[in-house]
């Protein structure tokens, strides 16, 4: 052999073979035997195999670097097919996901509720509650009393027929001239 070709060390096999027969393992750096590495079925990225998930969503093998766990099921799922909440930041699976239909944000079903006023999801984290009903639903539904400052639902304000200002119920009373 004229022109040897240049030999390294299979850190997996620890034999020494010619450098263009190994690869670069993605998530150690290690340089090992191409055929003894393994390919994500995501990314086509390779690595050892001790070094290989399975997605619980896709059934697709890929490097541990590329899945996470799902903060609702805890199971192991590619970071591909995780959606992120936009309240909590965390992450799950698309099935666990709703939209609030007042800000039309991507959020975990359990951090949504339903309004009593309007039947529509919202943010749990921007909730408000009438003082006058007690009922519950986003806060854009509702205003503030002019009078007594107190929160209530828009659809259960009246208006001053004077100053058109939204009052809770209960306010306003006819005056005995004008009616």
């Amino acid at each position: 052999i004229t022109d040897p070709p240049v030999m390294e060390v299979c850190l997996r096999s620890g034999k020494t073979v010619p450098a263009s027969c190994l690869s670069q393992c993605q998530i150690t750096g290690a340089r090992v035997l191409r055929h003894l590495l393994a390919q994500s079925e995501i990314s086509s990225r390779l690595a050892q195999p001790e070094f290989i998930e399975t997605c619980s969503v896709s059934g697709k093998r890929v490097l541990e670097d590329e899945i996470e766990p799902s903060s609702v099921t805890g199971r192991p799922v590619a970071s591909i097919f995780l959606k992120t909440s936009a309240v909590s930041g965390k992450k799950a699976e698309p099935s666990y996901f709703g939209k609030c239909e007042f800000t039309n944000v991507d959020a975990l079903l359990s951090e949504l509720s339903v309004s009593e006023l309007s039947g529509k999801r919202y943010r749990s984290d921007e909730q408000a509650c009438s003082a006058f009903s007690g009922k519950i639903g986003h806060k854009s539904e509702f205003t503030e009393c002019q009078e007594t400052q107190q929160t209530i639902a828009r659809v259960e304000a009246e208006r001053c027929e004077i100053t058109g200002k939204l009052v809770r119920p209960g306010v306003l009373v006819t005056c005995d001239i004008t009616g």
